[in-house]
């Protein structure tokens, strides 16, 4: 988008205040009628010409922080989808596992990579789960890349026991405290 604004110059002699002879009431009533042009510094700006300036400048701001909200809730959706489908899928890696669950779980772990790459804190959990993978200590690092994830989305993971992010909820499969 290009911006094209006009300037009028003039001879700066003819410049004289003309307020200086009225009284403040008058001069408050004139420099508000639509005529009325500003001259400042052998410029001319009459009042639409600033109108249609300060509506362009407006509508370009207005599209520019319309943009940035829009990209941050983009980003904060797939954020979620990611999440959710990691918590949703994560009886894949139980005691008990659910077979069904491991292509989604982690396929989800795999978009962690990607979609949480501005986040040093879930990116680190996310390595250290990788290498504990198949270890006893497996289940600590899930625990806290779920809570890594929870808090870049804005969600308090203290409001959830940690036996919640180990334990889902499923039907069929009798699972012991």
């Amino acid at each position: 988008m290009i911006l094209v604004v006009c300037l009028v110059v003039k001879d700066t002699s003819q410049y004289l205040n003309p307020y200086q002879f009225m009284t403040p009431f008058q001069w408050v009533a004139t420099s508000f009628t639509p005529c009325h042009s500003v001259k400042t510094m052998g410029f001319s700006w009459t009042g639409w010409n600033i109108a249609l300036l300060s509506g362009l400048i407006g509508a370009v701001i207005a599209q520019l922080l319309s943009a940035l909200f829009q990209r941050r809730l983009e980003v904060r959706r797939t954020k979620l989808d990611v999440l959710r489908k990691v918590a949703g899928s994560r009886a894949a890696v139980t005691d008990i596992p659910l077979l069904e669950h491991r292509l989604r779980f982690f396929e989800g772990l795999n978009e962690v990579m990607i979609v949480f790459s501005d986040s040093k804190d879930v990116s680190k959990a996310l390595i250290e789960y990788s290498a504990a993978l198949n270890t006893p200590n497996a289940n600590d690092r899930l625990i806290a890349l779920f809570k890594a994830i929870c808090r870049d989305v804005g969600i308090d993971p203290s409001a959830f026991n940690d036996s919640l992010f180990l334990r889902p909820f499923t039907m069929g499969v009798a699972r012991t405290p």
